[in-house]
């Protein structure tokens, strides 16, 4: 696809060259040129890309009814999987007030403090690698 870029834009010069400079009374023409020749081919790159991701869908899914499928069973996959997470952490640490025993207490409180919830979070999650989000956020505002 390279060389679609590379022709006009190494002949463009070389018509308004000859056109502007050689036969000077050309001078609308060679613009014309210019502008068709770095016009067409972006154009034509255009339209092949757009139909390159429009066949990638065509190829992936059959039917709108297949991409619904797939839609649902990634999301069901996921829920599943955060309440697996959650479910582990459960029986790992029993509640969130056995959780509660096991982290920095004042160290996340003053992080809160200073530089707010979101901050906090990040660092109990840092600490605790698979902690849920839910639970983080419910560990956090019980401090």
């Amino acid at each position: 696809m390279y060389w679609i870029r590379l022709t006009p834009c190494g002949l463009t010069p070389a018509f308004f060259y000859v056109l502007l400079f050689i036969r000077p009374a050309n001078g609308p023409l060679a613009v014309t040129l210019m502008v068709l020749c770095m016009l067409l081919p972006g154009c034509g790159e255009a339209y092949a890309d757009q139909r390159r991701r429009r066949d990638w869908y065509a190829r992936r899914f059959a039917s709108v009814d297949e991409l619904r499928s797939v839609v649902a069973d990634e999301v069901h996959a996921d829920l599943r999987g955060r309440r697996e997470k959650r479910e582990s952490y459960v029986r790992a640490f029993g509640s969130v007030d056995e959780l509660r025993q096991v982290i920095d207490g004042p160290g996340l409180r003053r992080i809160r403090d200073e530089d707010g919830p979101i901050a906090a979070v990040r660092e109990l999650r840092s600490r605790h690698p698979g902690l849920p989000l839910d639970m983080a956020v419910t560990l956090l505002k019980g401090l």
